[in-house]
């Protein structure tokens, strides 16, 4: 039972209350809650934009969708997992981003494939800077941690503007929402919610948990999004079968009385 408290890294402490004496500490079933919710997320994040990546296959466009949304969003996640490693922060609080950055690189690939033009030599410059940007900000030599912590602050301004072209977009033209996939935000969403309570319980960084709430905002702006677009689409796609059921019954004729 003592490897299971390992195996969640819930301290000595916690694990002697839990697994144990069974005395059950409110502290450290907290702790305990949050370590299983963070898992969750993680194992949530390993198909998060899979959905959007079907859509995107399926619909065989990326038509409505940001580009600066995936790229800005890569780069914020980027920044963050290397932060969250070099501070040695428990991986059960950020090991989704590792996953949600492969995911946005075959997002990436997606739009270069759909897309015509000089696509890939954008994204052959794209992906050498990404390279030579991860070996970066993981080298300590390079990058001293008082910079990279500049850096994870400058990922609010960097995720805010990964997102916001896209609400102003929805905004302009509902249509917009059409390519973007419900439960891939719902799930952002709901991801974003849990983050902001497993922060707060393991890992005292104001950085981070400003991070997090300002995603849960966003998230969640897209997501009221795509719900009214579904539903104001439904409801025009009623009325004008509506129409046409009744245009197109035909009138009965009236016979004349002499």
């Amino acid at each position: 039972m003592e490897q299971i408290g390992k195996v969640l890294d819930l301290g000595p402490k916690c694990t002697q209350s839990l697994f144990v004496d069974f005395s059950f500490a409110p502290e450290c079933l907290k702790l305990l809650f949050s370590k299983l919710l963070g898992y969750f997320i993680i194992l949530g994040a390993m198909f998060f934009k899979i959905p959007q990546i079907l859509a995107i296959l399926r619909n065989k466009s990326v038509q409505g969708l940001s580009l600066s949304m995936f790229v800005l969003e890569l780069v914020g996640h980027m920044i963050t997992l290397s932060y969250n490693l070099r501070h040695g922060n428990p991986f059960s609080t950020y090991g989704e981003t590792f996953f949600v950055i492969l995911q946005n690189v075959v997002i990436l690939l997606l739009f270069f494939t759909y897309r015509k033009g000089q696509a890939s030599i954008i994204f052959f410059l794209l992906s050498a800077g990404f390279a030579s940007g991860a070996y970066t900000l993981l080298n300590e030599g390079l990058l001293p941690m008082e910079t990279l912590q500049w850096l994870q602050a400058a990922t609010i301004p960097i995720f805010t503007a990964s997102k916001v072209p896209q609400i102003l977009s929805n905004f302009s033209n509902l249509n917009n929402a059409s390519n973007l996939s419900f439960i891939t935000f719902f799930m952002q969403f709901g991801g974003s919610a849990a983050r902001v309570f497993t922060t707060l319980q393991e890992v005292d960084d104001q950085l981070i948990l400003a991070g997090f709430l300002l995603g849960l905002i966003l998230n969640g702006v897209l997501l009221a999004q795509i719900v009214i677009y579904n539903f104001s689409s439904k409801s025009v796609k009623k009325a004008s079968s509506a129409s046409v059921s009744k245009e197109g019954t035909p009138k009965k004729k009236t016979k004349k009385v002499e």
